[in-house]
């Protein structure tokens, strides 16, 4: 169960460090609520420990995202879009661990290093306040072509959305396939404010170790 789990932190991680927003005309936060879907049976009843909410912090070309994790504690990325940088911070089973990416880094573990392609629906509904439209985006997940479904909105800009490049305008709503099951994040509320630099400062007590310390450590390999 515990390899179960690390699988969903590590696949996390590739889907929120690829997805990042720095789009200049927004600052503030997004909060999202989590879906699962297509749970093996070995996780079926365990569902409740999985994360069910997550937001995002955006200020110029800096950007945070924020979640719990499946067996407490929570994981947070601070990106850096100017510098192609960042860090990952992972608060997990009492164990507080640093990892500093740089663009290599970062290069290696994109899921999904092919541009996705977009069909575009007549299908429209409104996502904490803004009308979003349906497109569906299909990309190739290394292992199979998966199709995806996305509701966006062109109020707020599309800027340094690597997992949805070209995309018209900005996700409000997205699934992401995981394995054999899909997470979905929907925003609840998105809320134009002022942010502090502080909010990306990286907190005192973690330790700074490698990636590939990392993954080795939750029992996953390179990607």
């Amino acid at each position: 169960m515990k390899n179960l789990f690390s699988k969903i932190a590590l696949s996390a991680l590739a889907v929120f460090f690829f997805g990042q927003l720095s789009a200049q005309s927004f600052e503030g936060e997004i909060h999202y609520t989590i879906s699962w879907e297509n749970l093996p049976e070995e996780m079926a009843s365990m569902e409740a420990m999985l994360p069910k909410e997550a937001t995002g912090t955006v200020k110029g070309h800096m950007y945070k995202f924020e979640q719990p994790q499946p067996m407490g504690g929570k994981q947070i990325t601070i990106m850096d879009n100017e510098a192609e940088s960042g860090v990952l911070l992972m608060d997990m089973m009492g164990q507080k661990k640093a990892v500093v990416l740089d663009k290599e880094q970062r290069d290696k573990m994109n899921p999904n290093p092919e541009d996705p392609e977009f069909q575009y629906m007549d299908e429209t509904k409104e996502i904490a306040g803004y009308d979003c439209k349906k497109a569906l985006m299909t990309m190739n997940s290394g292992e199979q072509e998966v199709t995806l479904e996305i509701f966006y909105t062109d109020e707020i800009d599309n800027v340094g959305l690597n997992q949805f490049e070209g995309l018209k305008g900005f996700p409000l709503q997205y699934s992401t396939s995981m394995g054999n099951f899909i997470m979905t994040l929907t925003a609840d509320k998105v809320e134009e404010k002022k942010v502090s630099e502080e909010a990306f400062a990286v907190p005192d007590g973690y330790e700074h170790i490698s990636l590939e310390e990392l993954q080795k450590s939750m029992g996953g390999g390179a990607r």
